[in-house]
């Protein structure tokens, strides 16, 4: 009879300390159809199959233990290469010895210990139906077998004021944690059940217990967590927040104990303070307001609000997944008196305050909500990534005192999402970061046109332009004394086009590497700048129709230089350079 190593199937799911054994995998011809039999070393618990080894092992970790009931047990396995196959069931026959079928010879396997093994709406208690394990590639089915556990462990001490809240906890739902959907099902078992950490939710429904337990899905037989796992709990009607930092791996297998801190948590709602007596009216009729934060009521079309320094208006919304478009127009906001307006938090409580974290906004628009909102001088936040076609087009247009833009963390853009946004925003001076590298028809158009104030222009990384992206962007910017790098060298149908039109302060042109040139890609690009003193440009072909129409009109006539690619054969002077300024090649 052949004996086959189940390295650590069983015996290492339990890890007891000082008498670690080696389970078995015995069969008198361990080929597919034919009987094989699995020995587990450990036996009967008449409380729960799963339990807590507290012998700590060298990594700091408590061990998961696996205990056997005297009779009825099994579990499944199921080839993780074929997940459409039938699991074979290994039933136990007697104590701590197990017979199944294998389904198919080619492997890896999976072994779990319930037929409903997922990681969704846990009740914080040990269930054997969450412990399971992964085997590596098979290639012969008389070597051994070994499996690896694919589950971590969490003992949360959830704490309030001092006090462990454990018991009183009727739901957590955490983010962060390792799973593509919040949720991991193995039944059957997919290849990537748990490959691919991301920020998902789990739903735990606690039992009313002091000890909970919160199992994890590993990868890899780890966790390592790019971002801190995330914590909304739910306790006497009130929601409670906190995030747990893991610092090192968490190992598959173990139990791991965290105490963290909850905080009542408080939503960022889109929220007005004047300098004194003001009153806002919206046109939509899609939200809800509050004079106290806490006490919410329909905001009427046209319905005037009053608040002032010393009460605040807050706004929200709820399943507003078009953001505050309604029917074929959108809603916007004004103000009444002359009293300056300060708007701070998150603009996606007017799509969801609920679930204003993981809204979607691939469709929200918030075209021209504060259009001619002279009074504003302060922003909500914008930290949306997935944008929607002109979500932000023309958002703060005319907002003549805003001093200070919102972060726009976006880097994959929508057509024209920033049009307009800031344009105659005369009090801006400076620009938010601009990240992205994927840019799509329009989207920076007239972005920061007749910003008056604004000196310095945000880094533009992007290196894949689109038609139209940049046109106009800092038209009538005179302040701007520095303009961006312009790294791209593949262009677009009129990417520049009046890109620094009529920037009077603007001395240095960004250098232009590209040197092929596409349909009006420079065109008006720097006319008016009648500061400018430098111009590199690159290109060998322009035979690309309107590329350098009026590209440096009415630039100064003497004084310049114009550096030149060496191999290009124009005449600088056809292409509009004035005579009078020093031609450099390159």
């Amino acid at each position: 009879m052949k004996k086959f190593l189940f390295a650590t199937f069983m015996g290492a799911l339990v890890a007891l300390a000082g008498c670690q054994q080696d389970d078995e995998l015995t069969g008198v011809e361990n080929t597919l159809g034919k009987k094989v039999s699995v020995t587990a070393n450990i036996k009967a618990n008449a409380q729960s199959r799963v339990a807590l080894d507290y012998v700590i092992g060298e990594d700091g970790g408590y061990k998961i233990k696996v205990d056997w009931k005297e009779s009825g047990e099994s579990f499944l396995m199921y080839d993780a290469t074929n997940p459409s196959l039938a699991p074979t069931i290994f039933r136990q026959t007697s104590d701590n010895q197990f017979e199944g079928t294998l389904s198919s010879e080619s492997g890896p396997y999976y072994a779990e210990y319930g037929d409903d093994a997922n990681l969704d709406n846990q009740d914080g208690t040990l269930n054997e139906n969450y412990v399971w394990m992964k085997s590596d590639d098979i290639t012969d089915l008389t070597q051994s077998i070994e499996f690896k556990h694919q589950t971590t462990v969490l003992m949360p001490n959830f704490i309030i004021d001092g006090k462990t809240v454990n018991a009183a906890i009727t739901q957590i739902v955490m983010d962060g944690v390792p799973s593509s959907n919040g949720t991991i099902t193995i039944t059957p078992p997919q290849e990537d059940d748990t490959t691919t950490p991301s920020q998902g939710d789990n739903i735990i429904t606690p039992s009313q217990a002091t000890d909970m337990f919160i199992f994890l899905p590993a990868s890899n037989g780890e966790i390592e967590a790019e971002t801190p796992f995330k914590f909304t709990v739910t306790k006497d009607g009130k929601e409670y927040v906190a995030e747990l930092s893991i610092g090192k791996s968490m190992i598959a297998g173990q139990f791991y104990t965290a105490d963290i801190h909850l905080e009542e948590k408080t939503i960022p709602y889109v929220t007005f303070t004047a300098d004194a007596e003001q009153t806002l009216k919206y046109t939509g009729n899609d939200l809800q307001y509050s004079l106290d934060g806490t006490t919410f009521q329909a905001l009427d079309a046209d319905e005037e609000i009053d608040f002032g320094v010393d009460v605040k208006l807050y706004l929200r919304g709820n399943d507003n997944l078009d953001g505050t478009k309604y029917n074929s127009d959108y809603g916007t906001i004004s103000f009444t008196e002359e009293a300056h307006v300060a708007c701070t938090g998150d603009i996606r409580t007017l799509i969801d305050y609920d679930n204003y974290e993981n809204v979607s906004t691939n469709q929200a628009e918030f075209r021209n909500l504060f259009d001619g909102c002279i009074q504003l001088t302060s922003a909500p936040e914008l930290p949306s990534t997935d944008l929607a076609e002109g979500c932000y087009s023309m958002m703060f247009y005319n907002c003549e005192s805003l001093q200070v833009a919102p972060e726009l963390p976006a880097t994959t853009l929508a057509p024209y999402c920033y049009s307009m946004m800031f344009d105659l925003c005369s009090s801006l001076e400076e620009a938010p970061a601009l990240q992205a590298t994927t840019l799509a028809e329009g989207c920076y158009n007239m972005m920061f046109a007749l910003c008056e104030a604004l000196e310095t222009a945000p880094a533009l990384p992007a290196t894949t332009l689109a038609p139209k992206c940049y046109v106009k962007m800092f038209m009538s910017c005179t302040s701007l004394k520095t303009a961006p790098a312009l790294p791209a060298e593949t262009l677009a149908e009129g990417c520049y086009e009046l890109m620094f039109s009529n920037c009077t302060s603007l001395k240095v042109a960004p250098v232009l590497p590209a040197t092929d040139l596409a349909v009006g890609c420079y065109k008006k690009m720097f006319n008016s700048c009648t500061s400018l003193e430098s111009i590199t440009m690159l290109a060998t072909n322009i035979s690309a129709t309107d590329c350098l129409t009026d590209w440096v009109k009415d630039v100064p006539a003497t004084g310049g230089t114009f550096t030149k690619n060496a191999s290009a054969t124009y005449v600088p002077s056809e292409i509009g350079i004035p005579t009078g300024w020093t031609v450099v090649e390159q």
